[in-house]
């Protein structure tokens, strides 16, 4: 059997298996979901479309395949998690997205995630936010400093919101006081 075709037949069993398991009790799927990521994310970068398409079915237990998208960490899947995030993600899967996002350490998913911290309206739940906001402290660019001041500053926001994010700016202030942008000379 060519590499291929068996990679493409154990990821269908792989996925049959999550499927059928979906009944489980719940702490038992999500250890035999660990497993399956792990087991994936092997794969790297040639599972994306299939786990794109399971994203995209609005599958009902998607920690699994977010789990693997962090493990792979790769930019391609910044579109495909947006648009799960955005059509099917409960609060749980949102803060799972915004997680994902994190762990992978890229300019894409940083911006992704100051686009997601620009639209409190859009928010799901209160602790993708959170996750956002941790995210971008860690993202050495001017752009963070401006929209978590404006978060921080808010009295409409969540007070743990605006807690994260005032963390953030005292982190950030120094530095961010000497771009450009806030140079009063």
């Amino acid at each position: 059997m060519k590499p291929e075709k068996f990679r493409k037949k154990l990821l269908e069993l792989l996925f049959k298996l999550d499927e059928d398991t979906a009944l489980w009790e719940l702490k038992c799927h999500f250890a035999l979901g660990e497993e399956l990521s792990s087991a994936v994310a092997l794969f790297g970068e040639d599972v994306l479309p299939a786990l794109h398409r399971k994203l995209q079915k609005g599958q009902r237990q998607p920690h699994w395949v977010l789990v693997a998208l962090a493990k792979i960490a790769s930019p391609r899947s910044i579109g495909p998690l947006i648009e799960f995030r955005n059509q099917w993600a409960t609060e749980v899967d949102a803060s799972l997205v915004a997680e994902v996002l994190k762990q992978m350490k890229t300019e894409c998913a940083y911006e992704a995630l100051l686009q997601l911290l620009s639209t409190p309206s859009e928010w799901i739940g209160s602790l993708e936010p959170l996750i956002a906001c941790r995210a971008l402290a860690e993202w050495k660019d001017e752009r963070v400093f401006p929209v978590l001041t404006r978060l921080a500053e808010n009295p409409k926001i969540p007070t743990e919101v605006r807690a994260e994010a005032m963390k953030a700016v005292k982190r950030e202030a120094p530095r961010a006081w000497q771009s450009p942008e806030f140079k009063t000379e």
